[in-house]
């Protein structure tokens, strides 16, 4: 059954980019608290790195969504992979096959997807235990990411992973955006932000809370985000 829309009440899109990129540094900063169990903050840096991975998925979705295609449909380039996204935007724009891949910007996010990846696919994990001269027990054989030097078994991350990671979000994205699409900082924003197609009759905020609540992490983190307007952290979308 359908309902009839008010057309006063105003359409928005949404972008989720900075939903989740702000709650992976909120988890990040809670790892770095003092007294947290060990498994905790594990559990604390591995969703942080998932979510910064989530917050590039959201972004190249974004990108793709901007796209006007012809021929092939939408749902047909919304399967490539994350860096796939980002190529074929790089191509609308500049009509060069692909950007530099073996940079170390676009090394580092390789390692952040094969991070996620290895989390959500199941297999079974065979781990030959060793004890040193001291008989403590140790894990010989824990897989590292070629780059990040990410562990691929959670519970060994460290703290300085989960901002490592979030560092190599933020520069591959400046890299992209400004040097790479050659975009203005006003054009990522309207595509990384909340952003009006009709006006509502009420203000609506264009980022969530956690955005403006971890601004103090994100700087204590050396997360610049040079790529966007950090003016409407705090903003609502209004018809004024």
């Amino acid at each position: 059954m359908s309902e009839d829309i008010d057309d006063d009440a105003g359409r928005i899109i949404f972008n989720r980019f900075l939903d989740f990129f702000a709650e992976a540094v909120y988890f990040a900063d809670l790892a770095e608290g003092e007294n947290v169990q060990a498994e905790i903050k594990a559990t604390l840096i591995k969703t942080s790195i998932l979510y910064g991975v989530f917050s590039l998925e959201a972004a190249a979705n974004a990108l793709i969504n901007s796209i006007s295609f012809v021929g092939k449909g939408k749902s047909e380039f919304d399967r490539l992979p994350i860096l796939g996204k980002f190529a074929l935007y790089y191509f609308s724009r500049s009509r060069k096959m692909d950007f530099d891949r073996g940079c170390n910007e676009v090394q580092a996010i390789d390692d952040l997807i094969k991070f996620r990846d290895d989390q959500v696919h199941s297999y079974l994990l065979h781990h030959f235990l060793e004890k040193d001269d001291k008989g403590q027990v140790r894990f010989p054989d824990i897989n590292r990411t070629n780059h990040l030097d990410l562990p691929l078994v959670p519970y060994f991350l460290k703290s300085e992973d989960a901002a490592v990671s979030l560092k190599a979000i933020d520069s591959f994205l400046e890299k992209f955006f400004l040097e790479w699409c050659d975009m203005s900082v006003s054009e990522i924003t309207e595509h990384l932000f909340h952003r009006l197609v009709t006006a509502p009759t009420t203000a609506f905020p264009m980022t969530r809370p956690v955005a403006s609540l971890v601004e103090s992490a994100m700087d204590r983190m050396g997360l610049r985000l040079n790529f966007l307007d950090r003016h409407p952290f705090n903003a609502r979308l209004t018809d004024g």
